[in-house]
């Protein structure tokens, strides 16, 4: 291989960032500005809000048309999912959602404590409030 001349061939032309805001994610160096182009896809299903992501790659289906303005990076949109979530072999039939035979709705939230504050409680209160019945799962960790 000849010896590097430093010119733009050596240079980073796009990064695909993965992960998003998730364990052990890499956005304090999609911070930096990597390269002239970077892209975030699959790992995190919402905006990084990160300036300097100028791309998601998204679908009708995590992305659809109506939310585009929440986002902080233009969206690159695929004409059909861009993700295929089909259950592996043997994996058994689908059954029916719990709310069927428990006669009310659960919502869930997996996060960790740092992300829930007050305007977060009050917007869990209100849909809580909305579906009468309803009642929240909370769980962080293991």
């Amino acid at each position: 291989m000849p010896p590097s001349n430093g010119g733009l061939e050596d240079r980073r032309h796009v990064v695909l960032d993965m992960s998003g805001h998730v364990a052990r994610h890499r956005m304090s160096l999609t911070a930096r500005c990597l390269a002239p182009v970077q892209i975030q896809w699959i790992g995190y299903a919402n905006t990084t809000g990160v300036p300097t992501i100028d791309f998601t790659i998204g679908d009708p289906i995590e992305t659809p048309s109506h939310a585009h303005r929440f986002f902080s990076e233009a969206i690159v949109a695929m004409p059909d999912a861009s993700i295929c979530d089909e259950a592996p072999d043997g994996s058994g039939e689908i059954k029916s959602p719990p709310c069927l035979a428990n006669d009310f709705i659960t919502f869930g939230s997996l996060n960790t404590p740092a992300n829930i504050d007050t305007g977060v409680l009050d917007s869990w209160s209100a849909i809580l409030r909305s579906v009468p019945g309803s009642r929240p799962l909370l769980r962080y960790g293991t």
